[in-house]
């Protein structure tokens, strides 16, 4: 059995909406952002940026701002393709007003000085190493890596090998660029 390839589409910059009904008045927003290449270095570089800004969401929107109790920033590769989630469950703004806290989250971010960048990437790139080369806690965490491996068509199972080395060789320029 093959895997199809991998074929990554630029969608035009529209706002592709789904609003689901809801027994109760809670707002929700999850923006996926999905990277325009499937390189493991861009995967990379995405966990990097994941490690790095996911507190810090979660600070602004939860503890700040009171979005409400669910805010998430997490990585979310789709078929060997990376993205990152932002996800706000509130009961005070809607999709409009978390998209808006979103954008400005982001925004306020990436306009970080590089010297401040700079020591949290190095930092936030060995935690992602470490994190990749812990090995599994059972049986069942080190089979769903051999079938994550299968459906990605690594038949060497050696994905988290080629991630390691690919985000220990990413350099700050490199993550700074595909950041922002």
């Amino acid at each position: 059995i093959t895997t199809p390839p991998v074929q990554i589409m630029q969608l035009g910059a529209n706002d592709y909406r789904r609003t689901l009904a809801a027994p109760h008045d809670d707002s929700a927003l999850l923006w996926y952002r999905q990277a325009g290449d499937n390189s493991k270095t861009t995967r990379s570089a995405l966990g990097v940026s994941t490690q790095m800004i996911g507190s810090d969401f979660y600070t602004r929107l939860r503890t700040e701002q009171q979005f409400g109790y669910i805010v998430a920033a997490f990585p979310m590769p789709l078929r060997d393709v990376p993205g990152i989630v932002f996800l706000a469950q509130s009961t005070k703004a809607g999709p409009e007003q978390l998209a808006a806290a979103y954008r400005e989250f982001l925004q306020r971010w990436a306009q970080r000085d590089e010297q401040q960048l700079r020591p949290l990437f190095e930092l936030h790139r060995n935690a992602l190493v470490q994190k990749l080369a812990e090995a599994p806690e059972n049986f069942g965490e080190a089979g769903e890596r051999l079938w994550q491996d299968i459906a990605s068509g690594y038949r060497q199972f050696d994905s988290r090998a080629q991630l390691i080395a690919a985000a220990q060789a990413l350099t700050f320029e490199q993550w700074l660029a595909l950041f922002r």
